[in-house]
């Protein structure tokens, strides 16, 4: 049971991580690619900052989806994993 809560709390844990790296790559990709086209006169640079609002709401929702995809998915691996090594370690003389 301790093993099972430390594994939840790190999962969380690891799952919240990768959520802000991934919106903080977005948010500096999106931001140098919207610059530039404010550089050259595409958009006003007033406007970067409410496109690139709307481009990490946008794609905050595809990154928790991805997020919350791979959570359930190390979970039940290494859950799997403890199941086996617990019952190889019963059948051992």
């Amino acid at each position: 049971m301790i093993f099972h809560k430390a594994l939840v709390r790190e999962f969380a844990n690891t799952a919240l991580a990768t959520f802000f790296v991934l919106l903080g790559i977005t948010f500096t990709t999106q931001l140098v690619r919207l610059l530039s086209q404010a550089a050259i006169g595409v958009i006003t640079s007033t406007g970067v900052l409410v496109l690139l609002g709307f481009t990490l709401f946008g794609s905050a929702g595809q990154e928790l989806a991805l997020v919350s995809l791979a959570y359930p998915l190390m979970y039940f691996a290494l859950s799997a994993l403890a199941t086996v090594r617990r019952r190889r370690a019963i059948l051992r003389p």
